[in-house]
């Protein structure tokens, strides 16, 4: 069992920005900034993919889109969240859209208005502006079927929800194979759902997390008083009242680097981490330290996350990749281009006279 405080750098480099990305080496971690940067408010990790709610109530999502997870419609929101290969957001107006993978009716959010939205591995949960629980999508271990009350806050993970009363009491329902259900009593202020365990915020601040704890991520937890809590995989994390976040459990991801906040926001989940930087409203996020974090030096104009594999495009138009090159998706060819977009082992690439060029898997 590991504890990391976070405070400095990044080391998955997917920066969100609204143009302009610049990356640069800083030993084995990679460090971001931009120029003509968006300002986010929120931030929402997926299994391998995130969105950040920004400033102006536009979503941007990045990281693999191979069920169309990141392709974020347009419009104007006050809430987002990113599940296994699907995502989904809550207009302003109330009403609940989804995107990505739609099996098992996922994304069919009913109609009306809603306070709020969470995605899990296979189904959705909104919370309703009256403060009840709906649920849609798969229904085989009954994550889609809430308990009835009134709530204020919810959390959706791969096969199991948890909600808060608004007596704060927890209420959970789904899959329960290591006791993720068996919440403890008491009063809380906020809940988190993770594969496999849960953590919650005591009316204290306290944090206590139940259910697996095969990385300590459930009895690892620090003692003192946080502001925020998430549950990932094989980890949690808190938001301290600084800014300063802490993790434990498999931090692997963050290593022993020390990574600079102070925080406004944070998420997690299996393999990322990711915070909204107090000051900027800027998104760094992280993770282990596999070859397609590990970014060229230099300056770049825009960068596309896949699966394995990184690709990004110079100010001269040229394309250039990194990572798993298992199936020639890393390996760009020669020429200028104005756009590019890397996928789960393949990436496309928009020259300037308009032809779109492909490389890596032949899906077709």
């Amino acid at each position: 069992m590991a504890r990391r405080t976070i405070a400095a750098g990044l080391a998955f480099a997917a920066l969100l920005v609204a143009a302009g990305i610049a990356l640069g080496a800083a030993g084995n971690w990679q460090t971001a900034s931009a120029q003509n940067s968006a300002r986010a408010t929120a931030v929402a990790v997926g299994n391998e993919h995130a969105c950040a709610l920004l400033a102006s109530g536009a979503i941007v999502c990045w990281g693999d889109n191979d069920q169309g997870q990141t392709a974020a419609p347009q419009g104007t929101f006050r809430a987002v969240s990113a599940g296994w290969q699907h995502s989904c957001a809550v207009q302003t107006s109330g009403a609940v859209q989804c995107w990505g993978a739609g099996g098992d009716g996922r994304n069919a959010a009913p109609e009306g208005s809603f306070r709020d939205v969470s995605v899990g591995g296979r189904h959705s949960c909104g919370l309703r502006a009256g403060g009840t629980v709906e649920c849609w999508g798969a229904d085989d271990f009954g994550q889609a079927s809430p308990p009835n009350g009134s709530f204020r806050a919810l959390s959706a993970s791969a096969d199991h929800a948890c909600a808060l009363r608004t007596s704060g009491a927890i209420a959970c329902w789904g899959a329960d194979h290591h006791g993720q259900l068996i919440a403890p009593s008491g009063s809380f202020s906020a809940v988190s759902a993770g594969a496999a365990h849960n953590c919650a915020l005591r009316t204290s601040g306290a944090v206590q997390c139940w259910g697996a704890d095969w990385s300590g991520q459930t009895g690892g937890a620090p003692e003192g008083a946080f502001n925020a809590v998430s549950a990932g995989g094989g980890h949690s994390c808190g938001l301290r009242a600084n800014g300063a976040m802490e993790c434990w459990g498999d931090t692997s991801a963050v290593g022993e680097t020390d990574l600079s906040g102070p925080f406004s926001a944070l998420d997690t989940t299996g393999r990322y981490f990711c915070g909204v930087l107090r000051a900027s409203g800027m998104v760094q996020c992280w993770a282990a330290n596999l070859s397609e974090t590990v970014p060229p030096e230099g300056a770049f104009n825009a960068v596309s996350a896949g699966h394995d594999h990184t690709c990004a495009l110079r100010p001269s138009g040229a394309v250039e990749c990194w990572g798993d090159n298992g199936k020639g998706q890393a390996a760009p060819p020669e020429g200028v281009f104005r756009a590019v977009s890397a996928s789960a082992a393949a990436t496309c690439a928009l020259r300037v006279s308009g032809a779109v060029v492909c490389w890596g898997a032949d899906w077709g």
